[in-house]
Order: C-alpha cells, then structure tokens, then sequence
C-alpha cells in the first residue's frame, strides 16, 4: 500500500510560543511535551523541527533546503546595513552559492596550527582577568569575565591592538542583537556597531595588505588572493566575515561558557570531579553544548519539494531547525536532562551544526572555554554560585545567563 503524503495543513501541530509563561519558566518541558505528540512544531520562526534525527539528517541537506540570506531580516524590515551585512558576512545564513567559496577561503585561515598557538595566549587572558578579582573572592562571571574573554581571544586572533579591545566589547554586545525576534527595538544599536566595524576593519585590511602580520586577518588576505576566481572574496564579503567571526566567537562563546559554568555549580559531584580532574573541561563543554546550548535555532528555507516522514514542505516553506530540543531528544541523549560529564556520545551534539555548515570557528571556542574552565578549576576549587539572572531573551536565537554571581573562596 503506498503511503500516504501529508500536507503542513492537514497537522494539529503544536505551537512553541516563546513569550508565553510556561516556555519562560521550563522550555524545556514545553519541546519535550511538543516532542512527544510530532518531531514537528509551529513558532513565529515558520516550522521547527524538534527531532535529533529529523534535525541531523536536513542539517545535511543542501539539495532540498539553502540559508535564507537577507531575507529573514528583510522580512522584519531591517535597515540597508543589516541586509547587507546578513547577505554578506552571516555564514550561517547564506545561500550556498556564496556561503561554500567564503567559507574554503576562511577555512584556510582557520588553521589548526593558528589556535594551538594561541592556547598560551588564552590562559594568559583568562588568569589576568581573575587576578582583578580574586582578592574581592567574588565576581558576577558574565559582566567580569564572560563579556571580556572571548573577544580578548579573538581580537588577538585578529590581530587588533589591545588598545582597541574595548571598542569591540561594545561593538559586538550590540551586535548580538540580530539574534532576537524581532530586531526593530534595537535597530538602531545594531547599525551603529556594524558601522563601527565595517569602518575599522576597511582600515585594518588596508593596512595589512601593505604591512602584513602574523594575525587572521592578513592569512584571509593571503588566502583569499591565492584562491581562484570563483572564490575571490568582494571587499563587503571580506568585512562581513570578519565582522562575523567577531559576532559568532564573542556572543555564543560568552553564553556558553556561562551555561557551562553554572550547570557545573548546580551539579556538585560533576564540579569536584573537574577539580580532581581538570582534562574533563573538554567534556564538560561538550555536554553544557549538549544540555544548554546558546545557539537555539538554525535557520533554513526549502527550496524543492521536500518529504521528511510522510510530511510534504513546499519550496519557500521557513524551517527552524531547533538544536535546543534535537540535544534533549531522549532517542539520541538518554536521561537527556540530567548534566553528565560521564555521557559517551555528548559530542554528537548539534550546537556547533554539522558537515559542510559546522562552525568554523568550533575548535577555537572549544579551546578557549576548555581553557578558561581549566583555569577557574585549577585555581578555584571551593567556588560555589551565590545567584544568576533568567535566560536572555527566550525568543533569541542565542541564548545564556546574564548574571552569574559566584564566590571563588
């Protein structure tokens, strides 16, 4: 007997409603509830798909399924710079005619050998920043730590001087704006920090294509001028992946690492574990990536006929890949709930995407949060968590603690 091909309208499908009370105070329980009655779900984003399975399998799907570009944004009536820069810069994002041949000019730069030289450099950050507070032995780890860190990491990275690190802390705090719904109320914040970016970055590439470095920036420019000509970067495609690079490393680093250490604080054993053993910090990242990922959504846009489990979507249908529920899916992550440095396969988590959209930028936010974890472990035993605030923005696409107050004696 053939089977029978359902339509998106033929669906009771149920509705994940991010302002609603009960998502704000356990939206956990509200995808695994969702879950439970179809892998599918309705939000303001189009329709998300809760499954690791279904979410794996059209992670990898380029036939069916491309970036929705500018797009996304053009919907909510982003200003000029935004759409620029989302159809420029956002590689996660992009439509695949533009987003393969940035990203093999990029992932050129990227090299392996580039963040292991980097590893002492990132302990050095780290250790800097507690010395400024361990003589108070408290701290609020996201305002003193989490918001300065990575883009520390990351401007070395990219060779920016260390004076004008502050100037990114603010740029890139503003920036990750773009991950909320909608934008309109910080339209304006954003544009001046893509402008403050686009501005010095023209200055820093034209500086280094006469004087290079030993820095990301000018291995871009090499990179991209021994490419071919299908892979040849335009000067808007070069900023934006810089300014990208800034926004992917700084905002979900901070939220990440933040998750991290507060389900550390909040599960004991795991944390005197850690101390006893501070090469589990690998481990702890991945399963923090696993249980409480910052990034919540990958966005696509189908672009042919698509059938996934007898359900038919139609070309131009918006898909919400929802990588917070694919990582609690108890068919893939047994007892999903529970934070276990023990777990054999946290890896395969989907937070970092997978195959030929994995985050370039995934071996160096390992590094610098295994890193930083091992530092705090190391030198901090006794740390206990004193408050935290609620999660930023439950309808943000990028998600964390922004308060985490601990006590490090």
């Amino acid at each position: 007997m053939a089977t029978q091909i359902r339509t998106l309208e033929d669906l009771a499908l149920p509705y994940l409603d991010y302002e609603s009370h009960e998502y704000r105070a356990d939206p956990a329980s509200v995808v695994c509830a969702a879950r439970e009655r179809i892998w599918l779900a309705r939000s303001v984003r189009g329709y998300e798909v809760l499954s690791y399975e279904a979410c794996s399998q059209l992670t990898l799907d380029k036939e069916h399924l491309d970036g929705p570009g500018s797009e996304y944004y053009r919907q909510q009536n982003a200003s000029d710079l935004i759409l620029q820069y989302a159809s420029e810069g956002m590689l996660p994002l992009m439509p695949w005619i533009r987003h393969d041949p940035i990203r093999r000019v990029l992932q050129l730069a990227f090299s392996a050998s580039r963040v292991r030289r980097l590893r002492s450099v990132m302990r050095a950050c780290a250790e800097g920043l507690l010395d400024a507070h361990a003589s108070s032995g408290e701290l609020d780890l996201v305002a003193d730590f989490n918001d300065v860190y990575p883009i520390e990491v990351v401007c070395r990275l990219l060779g920016v001087p260390v004076a004008d690190i502050p100037l990114f802390k603010e740029w890139t705090v503003s920036l990750a704006r773009l991950s909320h719904y909608p934008i309109d109320p910080f339209m304006g914040e954003i544009d001046r920090a893509l402008r403050g970016l686009y501005e010095y970055f023209r200055d820093l590439v034209t500086l280094r294509r006469v004087k290079p470095a030993d820095d990301f920036v000018t291995a871009i420019i090499e990179a991209e001028s021994d490419a071919g000509n299908e892979d040849r970067l335009s000067e808007g495609e070069m900023f934006g992946a810089l300014v990208n690079l800034l926004f992917a490393g700084h905002d979900t680093t901070r939220l990440q690492f933040g998750s991290a250490v507060a389900l550390l604080m909040q599960n004991r054993g795991q944390w005197d574990a850690l101390v006893e053993n501070p090469d589990l910090a690998t481990a702890a990242i991945d399963e923090s990536m696993r249980l409480q990922p910052s990034l919540h959504t990958i966005l696509r846009t189908v672009t042919q006929d698509l059938v996934v489990d007898d359900i038919h979507f139609s070309p131009g249908t918006p898909i919400a890949l929802n990588i917070f529920a694919a990582n609690r899916d108890p068919a893939m992550f047994p007892n999903p709930d529970v934070f276990d440095l023990a777990r054999a396969n946290a890896t395969k988590h989907l937070t970092f995407g997978r195959g030929h959209r994995l985050c370039l930028g995934h071996a160096l936010a390992r590094a610098e949060m295994t890193e930083a974890l091992q530092v705090l472990a190391t030198r901090f035993p006794d740390m206990h968590l004193v408050d935290s605030s609620a999660f930023s923005g439950s309808s943000a696409a990028t998600q964390g603690l922004e308060m985490i107050r601990v006590r490090l004696t």
